[in-house]
């Protein structure tokens, strides 16, 4: 398809002609779902077009049973039928358009901000606000962000987690809720922190005063504290 369309809009057309920009702007008209084109001569009467595909990060409920694909700078790639299985849903709850396009910045903010590993195992985000972003961590025993987590629960922590499931017995549910976006780098390292402990559920909204779903919550001088409900 790449290679019929290149022909009908550039057929014939001197190759000195065939500007990067101009073959990047045609071509992505042609193709919104791609990410960028490029160029390169390869001979006196060729030239190579190569593409580079957008890759969704987040889908997003459109309110008539579909759902939006994101990528990661918040373009949108295309609508689907079904909810994709291999990337973060994301529930936006805001009120007005203005709010809702500020709070999906937030999210998309977050979601760079995460380090490599983390974004794999987000499994949905709920965001009311740019300051309430909400998420859903699915972690595994030997592998992943927090690798070195035990699968361990506190009591009663699982209530909030219901409504997902797990897709193996390696793996648990956590919720983490981050507030805003700033800090992120704060705020995982004390979420993993607590996670590791232990904890299904941590706010850490506030990163010098975390909340944990119960049990004891370690400090970063090593000594435990009683957990905020």
């Amino acid at each position: 398809e790449l290679q019929a369309t290149a022909t009908r809009l550039y057929g014939g057309e001197p190759l000195v002609r065939l500007l990067p920009v101009r073959v990047n702007n045609d071509l992505q008209a042609a193709f919104p779902r791609a990410k960028e084109f490029s160029v390169r001569w390869t001979g006196l009467h060729s030239a190579h077009i190569s593409v580079t595909d957008r890759q969704p990060v987040f889908a997003i409920p459109t309110g008539d049973g579909k759902f939006h694909r994101y990528d990661a700078s918040g373009a949108v790639i295309d609508t689907v039928d079904t909810r994709p299985k291999d990337i973060t849903l994301l529930e936006l709850d805001s009120d007005t358009d203005a709010e809702k396009s500020a709070t999906l910045r937030a999210a998309f903010t977050l979601l760079n901000a995460l380090p490599n590993g983390a974004v794999e195992q987000m499994v949905k985000i709920k965001a009311q606000s740019p300051t309430e972003l909400n998420t859903t961590f699915r972690f595994g025993s030997s592998r992943g962000w927090l690798a070195y987590a035990t699968p361990t629960t506190t009591s009663g922590s699982n209530e909030r987690l219901n409504a997902e499931s797990t897709p193996d017995d390696t793996a648990r549910l956590v919720q983490v809720n981050f507030g805003s976006p700033d800090d992120i780098a704060k705020k995982l390292r004390v979420a993993k922190i607590l996670i590791s402990h232990g904890a299904s559920y941590v706010d850490v909204s506030v990163p010098t005063m975390p909340v944990t779903d119960g049990g004891g919550t370690p400090s970063t001088d090593g000594r435990d504290k009683n957990s905020q409900e």
